[in-house]
């Protein structure tokens, strides 16, 4: 299984996803791989370093064994989005970078291989090159990260409706609750609005601290889901 793992904006729980959907698949025995190609207000480490802290999360809960430069390639300091930082900081990442980075995961054998983008789907990562360009370019299916909250439905059908017109295919929706507790009852609701809405499924919800992608409609594991096999 390999996936693009996007999401509406930023904060919306990108990497809390990939990882809880890697740590899931390893207790399973599967082999696993996440990549974050670029990752902008990185901080300094004591030696000077820039310190991805998303890519360092997803290293942790891969089981492949890649190096972090292998996992993060673009490394900025400035909060802002990677091709706006790497224009003052240098370093731009073009498609061929991260199709090489793609092929070198792909190289150690995962049977799940995740890659996550920065904020949303117009952010842009490098000259005249956005994070739907990337999905194009590597001709992979995007799994959708929205926020459980207010507000939810309006961004992920915008969202869904930008992938579609750039013939990008949509794997499924997860909701994450990233900003804090949601009522079930609520976030229920809008996996139910943004279905009737846009026709793309809802295939999960990830609560606020919990540790797995938990089904709406069933009690089997998100993983059973036919998008994730």
């Amino acid at each position: 299984m390999e996936l693009f793992v996007s999401g509406t904006g930023t904060g919306v729980g990108k990497t809390t996803v990939a990882c809880a959907l890697l740590a899931e698949a390893s207790e399973r025995g599967l082999r696993t791989c996440a990549l974050k190609p670029a990752e902008s207000g990185c901080v300094r480490g004591s030696s000077g370093e820039l310190v991805p802290e998303d890519a360092i999360r997803l290293l942790a809960a891969m089981t492949a064994d890649l190096r972090l430069d292998e996992v993060c390639g673009f490394r900025y300091e400035a909060a802002v989005a990677p091709g706006v930082a790497a224009r003052s900081e240098g370093s731009e990442m073009a498609i061929t970078d991260v199709q090489a980075m793609l092929a070198r995961a792909r190289a150690v054998g995962c049977e799940v291989l995740l890659v996550e983008g920065a904020g949303g789907i117009m952010v842009p990562v490098g000259p005249e090159l956005t994070v739907a360009d990337l999905m194009v370019g590597l001709g992979l299916a995007v799994l959708v990260v929205a926020t459980d909250g207010l507000g939810t439905i309006n961004h992920t059908v915008l969202t869904l409706e930008a992938l579609w017109s750039r013939g990008v295919e949509v794997a499924g929706v997860v909701l994450c609750g990233a900003n804090g507790e949601s009522d079930e009852g609520f976030v229920r609701s809008n996996a139910r609005e943004i279905e009737s809405v846009s026709g793309q499924e809802v295939v999960g919800w990830l609560p606020f601290g919990a540790a797995r992608v938990q089904r709406f409609s069933a009690e089997e594991s998100v993983f059973d889901h036919p998008c994730f096999t």
